[in-house]
């Protein structure tokens, strides 16, 4: 879905000091993933704004143009 990939998300992440890692493909399930790793930047009692350390974030897509026509419907009519 044009607009909607797991790239637009992404860069979300990037601009804030994110690291892209391992991409992760599951062919049988039609999903691609990414996962990155937080910024490191050093805040005064080892947490960060949110109480703790920045999480890992992990951003999957469902492959919808690699599903049966059929399937593709119902995430279609949601776009």
């Amino acid at each position: 879905m044009n607009g909607y990939g797991i790239d637009s998300i992404a860069k979300f992440f990037l601009d804030f000091g994110y690291t892209q890692r391992e991409e992760l493909r599951f062919p049988a399930k039609k999903l691609k993933a990414l996962w990155f790793s937080p910024p490191s930047i050093p805040l005064p009692g080892g947490g960060s704004r949110v109480n703790g350390p920045l999480p890992r974030v992990f951003i999957s897509e469902l492959l919808v143009d690699q599903m049966s026509n059929q399937t593709q419907v119902c995430p279609r009519d949601y776009s």
